[in-house]
């Protein structure tokens, strides 16, 4: 009986060591929000630049998404406005994604939106005029680590307007 004792003791020892150390490995992913800033281009892309830490060396794959408001205005080839000055505006959603490989645990990367003219807006540009973006901003902005369903705080969530060009 003393042995039987003797032996459920150790293996509730063991137990509770191999859980403490699980419990001690746990990782804590976390964005710095010091490190973690957005620039809107004067093109109209907006970059969204961040460090994660506490990641291991675990792949993390990252969305940076918002929705845009974007006008676009016909112009000549040249990237001229034409005397009248054809315009479109609509509001679309943006998103890119990424992957990274931590160095040390951490993650410092950045991922950039490129908004276009959609498709379905189709003023009537004249002859050897195309359609392209004026003016952009930006709402709903957000930046989440998919891997480990983190979502960055301390980031702005609206930026712009940023107006490319104008046309008269």
């Amino acid at each position: 009986m003393k042995r039987v004792i003797v032996v459920l003791i150790f293996a509730a020892l063991g137990f509770t060591v191999g859980l403490g150390a699980r419990v001690a490995s746990a990782q804590n992913e976390h964005f710095i929000d010091s490190k973690t800033s957005l620039t809107i281009q004067s093109d109209g892309d907006l970059t969204v630049k961040w460090k994660e830490a506490g990641l291991g060396d675990t792949e993390t794959t990252y969305t940076f998404d918002a929705t845009a408001s974007v006008t676009c205005s016909c112009v000549t080839k040249s990237g001229n406005c034409p005397n009248a000055s054809n315009k479109a505006s609509a509001t679309i959603n943006v998103s890119t994604q990424g992957t990274f490989d931590p160095k040390n645990g951490t993650v410092s990367a950045s991922l950039t939106l490129s908004p276009t003219c959609p498709s379905s807006l189709q003023p009537t540009c004249g002859g050897g005029q195309h359609f392209a973006l004026s003016e952009v901003s930006y709402t709903n902005i957000s930046l989440s680590d998919d891997t480990h369903n983190v979502l960055a705080g301390g980031l702005a969530t609206s930026a712009g307007p940023v107006t490319i060009f104008s046309c008269p």
